[in-house]
């Protein structure tokens, strides 16, 4: 039955309900999100013709995507892909919500990529400053120059009205007492068994003689400070969660692979962070919300994907999305990483290089941790290749990054290594960027150009040298 139109007093076209029939969202399932009417109106656009049932529901979706928008955002925001959006501009091409999601273009416009610590501390520091509201999710937070400036900040916030939630994985302090100053921020009192032996186990197996030879902690005020003041409410477990982010506002999002420590605020350690404002994005970070099903390949241009381990079991959504997008690759894939491990992706990647796909990998010349795995890894990729299609770039500095794009247009980033820990073991938060025009992408390629020019480059096995003992060890971590 063809839907009546009416035209109600904002100047909409509205599908007026038949008899028999419900308005609105209550025919198509109350409860459905934004990101599942973005879905559900791109499915039905894949049809060449649509009936004019298809019109009205997709006209529907875009009013109730215009007012949830709205409501949140204080105006509307588009999340669909430039095709999807171009296709909405044909079909309707006198309808204001449309005409407005266009003007403001997609969510992926809205991205900001941060470069390394300097950068990204820098806007971490300028949101705590001006936030009545903070949310930080953390994995490790070491005791040194940085640590504390981000600690400080965070007390005046405080202090000023801001109220704060920091959530503090104690997996986190296994690194801070094993590497750098050992020294960690909020684990004074020492780590747990498990934890402890994990420490001592990495310290022994990695020695580098910049390290503080003891880890025995020194006092900081600071962190209890934090701890108790009536605006902070600080939530610590072993919870094995990686991710790194934080909101502010409820809003502006900054998340990637950054921990706190000077290291990453120095720059010594290669590393991205991400940072846009919206609403809807918070939220659904905030309740883990990304992608999920068996068809990975959302309609979304901006989605989070999710490594979510749990009491109740285990949702990891990383390692698929990354299979997809070897798959998904037509010309060219470069991968930016600082570990690698796991089975599954080693296997995709050679698959991808043998079908013709050009793949490019970026890795540290010399890891912190899990470096002869990394090199034994290469070296099987580049034998079963024959190092076809394949060129290897090591970073002469110490690669924390992990900034996977395929084709120009898909970036997938985050918290997430392609090693066992983490495609398997730890959660994680990565961000999966799908639009070949816009800022963000074109930052992404630039960067990783960048990167390559200031690597060494191989392409056959002959040219790394490992120790076998030590890989086998660390694959077994």
């Amino acid at each position: 039955m063809s839907p009546v139109f009416e035209t109600g007093n904002n100047g909409r076209d509205k599908p007026k309900a038949a008899a028999g029939e419900a308005s609105r969202s209550d025919a198509f399932g109350e409860s459905m999100s934004v990101f599942d009417k973005v879905e559900a109106i791109t499915a039905m656009l894949k049809k060449e013709i649509l009936t004019n049932a298809e019109r009205g529901r997709v006209q529907i979706f875009l009013e109730e995507i215009n007012d949830e928008m709205k409501k949140r955002e204080g105006k509307v925001e588009s999340f669909f892909r430039d095709d999807v959006m171009k296709r909405l501009k044909a079909l309707f091409p006198k309808n204001p919500i449309v005409a407005e999601m266009a003007k403001g273009g997609g969510m992926a416009d809205k991205v900001d990529l941060l470069v390394d610590g300097k950068e990204a501390f820098q806007r971490i520091i300028e949101n705590i400053r001006t936030a009545k509201t903070i949310y930080i999710n953390i994995f490790l937070w070491r005791d040194d120059k940085t640590g504390n400036e981000v600690a400080r900040e965070l007390l005046k916030a405080a202090d000023r009205g801001a109220k704060i939630t920091i959530v503090k994985d104690a997996v986190g302090g296994v690194f801070e007492y094993a590497e750098k100053g050992k020294q960690s921020f909020f684990h004074k009192a020492g780590l747990g068994l498990g934890l402890k032996f994990k420490s001592d186990r990495i310290d022994g197996f990695y020695t580098n003689q910049d390290e503080a030879t003891s880890k025995e902690q020194k006092s900081n005020d600071l962190a209890s400070k934090l701890r108790n003041h009536p605006n902070i409410t600080y939530i610590e477990g072993e919870r094995n969660d990686h991710s790194k982010y934080y909101i502010f506002d409820g809003k502006t999002v900054i998340t990637g692979g950054m921990n706190i420590g000077d290291e990453y605020a120095s720059g010594e350690f290669h590393d991205y962070m991400v940072e846009f404002s919206s609403q809807t994005m918070a939220d659904r970070l905030l309740k883990g919300e990304g992608l999920s099903g068996e068809e990975m390949g959302r309609s979304a241009d901006v989605d989070f994907v999710f490594n979510k381990k749990s009491n109740a079991g285990k949702e990891f959504e990383i390692k698929p999305k990354f299979l997809e997008l070897c798959k998904k690759a037509k010309n060219n894939m470069t991968i930016e990483m600082a570990y690698f491990g796991d089975e599954d992706v080693t296997n995709a990647i050679i698959e991808t290089a043998k079908r013709g796909i050009r793949v490019d990998i970026i890795l540290p010349k010399t890891a912190n941790v899990g470096d002869d795995l990394n090199k034994r890894v290469i070296e099987r990729i580049l034998e079963e290749t024959g190092g076809n299609n394949l060129s290897i770039y090591f970073y002469p500095g110490m690669v924390h990054g992990k900034l996977i794009n395929v084709d120009g247009e898909y970036t997938f980033m985050g918290s997430a290594n392609l090693n066992n820990q983490g495609t398997k073991e730890l959660s994680e938060t990565n961000i999966f960027v799908a639009d070949k025009d816009c800022k963000f992408t074109s930052e992404v390629t630039r960067q990783l150009k960048e990167d390559k020019a200031k690597s060494g480059v191989i392409h056959s096995p002959p040219s790394i040298t490992y120790d076998k003992v030590r890989a086998q060890l660390e694959s077994m971590a």
